[in-house]
This record gives structure tokens, sequence and C-alpha cells, in this order.
């Protein structure tokens, strides 16, 4: 039940990254990088986190077979 609510939330998190980073691209595409320019950073942190996490469990997962 664990590993299927993990898939769910990394599966949720792709999908919430798909829209932010059409959010992002447009905010770039109206010249207002710079007034969101912290905010963008703190997303793309956020995301990078748990990219690396989700691929740490994976790998983790993996060696335990």
């Amino acid at each position: 039940m664990e590993k299927r609510l993990q898939q769910f939330l990394i599966d949720d998190l792709k999908k919430v990254e798909y829209h932010v980073n059409e959010i992002i691209d447009n905010i770039y595409a109206r010249g207002q990088k710079e007034d969101f320019k912290k905010d963008i950073e703190e997303i793309e942190m956020f995301f990078s986190y748990w990219k690396r996490h989700a691929q740490f469990e994976k790998e983790t997962e993996l060696q335990n077979k």
C-alpha cells in the first residue's frame, strides 16, 4: 500500500511540475522573469529535491531486491 501511495505522489508531482513549467514559460514569454526570479528559483529547487529523492528511493528499492 505504501509503495502504491508513493507512486501516486510521484505521478502527481510530475503533473504539477509540468503545469508549473508551463506557467514559468509564460512568465518568461511576457518578459517578467526578473519579477518572479526568486519564486522560480524556489520552485526549481523544490522539484529538483523531489526528483533526487524519488531517484534515491528507486535505487534503494532496486538494491534491496
